[in-house]
């Protein structure tokens, strides 16, 4: 009985459904079921109910990306700053996770104590993290080439073994070498 229906809307692709895209088989399948309900008129039809059903769907994804934003973005001035605080501190953290990584000199612009640091004004460590930023991603890129110079690589450090085959023609070239070993 629904088989063509789950064909046609996995042709379609079910994720479509969220878009409005329903297979026009659930229309025909809601008149069938009017029609032996005896229900059937002008304010009750396959295509009324799918279109209320899009209606619906359409609502639904609304209201949550409403709720969605108010969690992210925050839905009053007020909460929307203590997010915005929130996003500046994890961006000054990220920075000093990494403070041992940078060159010497560079941890000069950090605080001795990140607490001192977080309690700057917000607008303060946004615009101290947009002037710095880029400056603590060259110390990492700089201290990382500085502690590879001088490194030699760690098979230059040994010396290759000679294969037996060269060791045999060795010992064959050497007219010292009698056959007695």
């Amino acid at each position: 009985m629904y088989e063509k229906l789950i064909r046609q809307q996995g042709n379609i692709g079910w994720r479509q459904l969220f878009n409005g895209r329903l297979s026009l088989e659930w229309t025909r399948l809601q008149d069938d079921h009017l029609f032996l309900q005896k229900a059937q008129s002008k304010t009750r039809s396959g295509v009324l109910w799918t279109t209320n059903i899009i209606s619906t769907l359409w609502k639904q994804f609304d209201i949550i990306w409403k709720i969605r934003n108010d969690v992210i973005h925050g839905h009053d001035v007020s909460t929307r700053n203590q997010i915005k605080r929130e996003k500046a501190k994890n961006q000054v953290r990220r920075i000093y996770i990494q403070r041992d990584n940078f060159l010497p000199r560079d941890r000069d612009f950090l605080f001795e104590d990140i607490e001192d640091h977080l309690q700057m004004p917000t607008t303060t460590l946004l615009n101290w993290y947009a002037t710095y930023q880029p400056l603590f991603k060259d110390s990492l890129k700089k201290a990382k080439k500085h502690a590879l110079d001088r490194v030699k690589a760690i098979t230059s450090y040994f010396v290759p073994l000679e294969s037996k085959k060269k060791k045999k023609k060795k010992k064959a070239k050497n007219p010292m070498n009698n056959g007695d070993s």
